[in-house]
């Protein structure tokens, strides 16, 4: 009887701890969803917003892999060392520090069973370095940034040192190794994920451990491909258009959401003990593919009404809403929003809370690697919807040297260094179906921030960043500089090849991965050394 009541409180004490399900779309805009723009068909994640309470001040880094990095870690771009491109060597060739513990390594000391699903894009070039390697049980996805939707071929074709482009290489991986024989060879990617997530539901839902699951979908990186009944759906956009592609894009991603929902609401009964989390990874791009490049009437993607896009710092490429859903969520924050700074970094300790990580494995994890976490626990502000403040007062956006980056502290934001594509894109109210947006540049001026001098907005007053007030508040200027020169100091990226942040193959290894990939037409990681 002891042993039988051990083994009751045991299961109740694992199955209190909620299910964390995080859902990353990849570069999708602060305006491309229903619920903001009152076009784009996105009724599960509108339903998500409805229900859950909407983080208006939250922070990604401006691409794909610092951000996805950052969640993995905690730590800033410039300690985990994916924040400076070119790479000292190609993705293939390189891994986040191996010391770190990662998000999935932490939360299975909590006693969770992960999961993940879609695009890894953290270096893959030994087995340690992939999901599985990493602390997930399971991962069906892709380790590159970017493939073809339904061949599943590395898109751009793969590109080696010393080593001849290999346009048919698939991407494809299943949990420890390649999925040889491409089993969804022709299946559009979303469709994909959403069969191999019934099946990670199914087993959460016979299973006493809670479940931590990672979707990074593919969704609307480029390649820009789409599917008819999606793109059907918008009958009134031009059918050469940007803006139909993206919106029949996120309109699939939805459907995933869509089925997700479900499954944890009706079919497996885990809404009720499950947060969901849902953002993108940065801003919307320039909507610049093959046969549609990027130009000022073209932006697909919208950022209404920020300025900037994706690999800028202005907030239109950094400043994503964030929505925190399901049966988890106090009754009292449905249909809210919370407005405190928050930054994927924060993800790290804010779901180790969640799930009971104890204070010794936090420490551990936080003297593990080079830097220690640099991220806060947003647990308090979302759990009195905004009532708490939030920890956190300030944001590094990016740091590229003393002369380059940007830095939010309070209200204040200042940039230093040449700012790119300082343009506003967005289509209001979408009412030219001809147009695929509008690309502005306010005043008829190119830059706001001039050459070699930092620019200061006041993000309280002026959001969208159209009025430089560097020259009227010196002393600002001064402090901020002053707090992005300490974090300079701290970066393991001044010089490649950031010995202290990435872990890199050898020459004879490289030359074994560009061996494998021919041989094997799979992208293939080594065995561990």
């Amino acid at each position: 009887m002891a042993l039988i009541m051990v083994a009751l409180i045991t299961r109740l004490a694992l199955t209190a701890k909620p299910n964390i399900v995080h859902v990353m779309l990849d570069d999708v805009g602060q305006d491309n969803y229903g619920f903001l723009n009152g076009v784009t068909k996105s009724p599960a994640i509108d339903s998500l917003r409805e229900e859950g309470l909407l983080l208006t001040n939250f922070y990604v880094h401006k691409w794909c892999s610092p951000t996805r990095a950052s969640l993995m870690t905690g730590r800033q771009a410039l300690h985990h060392g994916l924040d400076l491109q070119p790479y000292p060597l190609p993705e293939q060739y390189i891994g986040v520090n191996k010391s770190y513990v990662f998000l999935p390594e932490l939360l299975k000391t909590a006693g969770y069973h992960t999961a993940m699903l879609g695009k890894w894009h953290l270096g893959w070039f030994e087995q340690r370095y992939t999901p599985c390697g990493r602390g997930f049980d399971t991962y069906f996805g892709y380790l590159s940034g970017d493939e073809n939707y339904t061949s599943h071929f590395k898109w751009p074709m793969y590109r080696g040192e010393g080593f001849p482009q290999l346009p048919y290489i698939t991407d494809l991986f299943n949990n420890t190794g390649p999925a040889f024989g491409n089993p969804y060879n022709g299946t559009y990617s979303t469709f994909m994920y959403a069969n191999e997530m019934e099946k990670i539901l199914a087993n959460a839902s016979k299973n006493d451990s809670p479940l931590y699951l990672y979707i990074a979908l593919q969704s609307t990186h480029s390649p820009y491909m789409y599917v008819d009944e999606y793109f059907d759906k918008y009958p009134n956009l031009a059918a050469d258009g940007m803006q139909r592609r993206m919106h029949s894009m996120i309109s699939a991603a939805d459907d995933v959401v869509g089925k997700l929902i479900a499954g944890l609401k009706v079919t497996y009964n885990l809404w009720n003990n499950t947060i969901v989390i849902l953002h993108s990874d940065n801003g919307a791009p320039e909507a610049s593919s093959p046969g549609h490049p990027a130009t000022q009437t073209n932006c697909g993607g919208s950022a209404y009404p920020y300025r900037g896009q994706k690999f800028t710092t202005w907030e239109g490429g950094t400043h994503t809403p964030a929505i925190i859903s399901g049966g988890w969520l106090p009754q009292t924050c449905i249909g809210k929003m919370a407005d405190g700074i928050i930054h994927v970094t924060d993800w790290y300790r804010t779901f180790a809370q969640l799930a009971g990580v104890s204070e010794d494995v936090m420490q551990k994890a936080d003297s593990s690697g080079p830097y220690p976490i640099d991220g806060f626990t947003a647990l308090n502000h979302i759990q009195s919807c905004g009532a708490t403040p939030a920890t956190r007062n300030e944001t590094l956006y990016h740091y590229a040297s003393d002369t380059d980056g940007a830095l939010r502290v309070g209200d204040w934001k200042m940039l230093m260094g040449t700012q790119s594509w300082p343009k506003y894109c967005w289509t209001p109210n979408y009412t030219n179906p001809q147009s695929d947006g509008q690309c502005i540049t306010p005043k008829g001026q190119p830059n706001p921030c001039p050459p070699g001098k930092p620019c200061l907005f006041n993000l309280r007053i002026d959001p969208y960043e159209h009025n430089n007030i560097a020259s009227e508040n010196p002393d600002v200027v001064k402090q901020l500089m002053t707090r992005f020169l300490e974090w300079g100091k701290t970066s393991c990226s001044k010089s490649h090849p950031n010995s202290k942040c990435l872990d890199s193959a050898t020459p004879e290894q490289v030359t074994m991965i560009n061996q494998l990939a021919e041989e094997k037409l799979f992208l293939t990681p080594l065995s561990n050394s």
